[in-house]
């Protein structure tokens, strides 16, 4: 099985809705999937002013853009898959 780190930065939350899509789908694939997400103390400090649109002006992703990220996160498991990249081929590289 594969792991994938999907590591993200997202004020608004657009991104981080793209993130976690291209997490489904590299799950779908079977892949062990982490996301990481640095800046999660910030997006609790931002307010939405309606459903899909924060103050700022900000949109949440559409699904067709929701599917694109979930068609890429199954691209990068299927390549990772392929490569059998593990953390102890990448030890071995870095020594």
């Amino acid at each position: 099985m594969s792991k994938v780190l999907v590591l993200y930065y997202s004020s608004y939350g657009h991104i981080e809705a793209m993130a976690n899509a291209a997490a489904e789908g590299a799950r779908q694939t079977g892949a062990h999937v982490d996301v990481k997400d640095p800046g999660r103390d910030y997006r609790r400090l931002t307010k939405w002013c309606d459903d899909d649109r924060r103050c700022d002006g900000s949109r949440l992703p559409t699904a067709n853009e929701l599917e694109a990220a979930r068609y890429q996160g199954r691209k990068t498991a299927e390549v990772a898959n392929k490569l059998h990249v593990t953390s102890a081929t990448l030890a071995a590289v870095d020594a």
